[in-house]
């Protein structure tokens, strides 16, 4: 947070996770961040429903490997992390093929 420029500072959020270990994934949902363990994306997997609207993604899910920080302090670069957008066609290539989809995409 210090390395961020004074006028970025009142766009960031600071969010500390206690006893998160890598891999961890990040669902993003409108704008909502949620931090999950290998087996809370299984759970929400298994708990996501087709939609009647194809082009709806239902989230994106962020694979986290180790730290990570934008080249320039406080700006938005998680399009950079590795991301799968979860639509329709991916929950039924789930319901198919359960976690090897995950594995497929590299997201486990």
């Amino acid at each position: 947070m210090e390395q961020i420029p004074e006028e970025l500072k009142e766009y960031q959020n600071l969010i500390q996770v206690e006893d998160m270990k890598y891999p961890f994934y990040i669902m993003e949902r409108q704008g909502d961040f949620q931090f999950l363990t290998k087996d809370e994306v299984i759970v929400l997997f298994n708990n996501t429903d087709m939609s009647e609207d194809e082009d709806e993604v239902h989230f994106n899910i962020y694979t986290i490997h180790s730290d990570y920080r934008p080249k320039k302090p406080g700006t938005d670069y998680m399009g950079v992390l590795h991301h799968d957008h979860v639509t329709n066609e991916f929950i039924e290539k789930y319901k198919e093929e359960g976690t090897e989809i995950l594995v497929k995409k590299r997201i486990f």
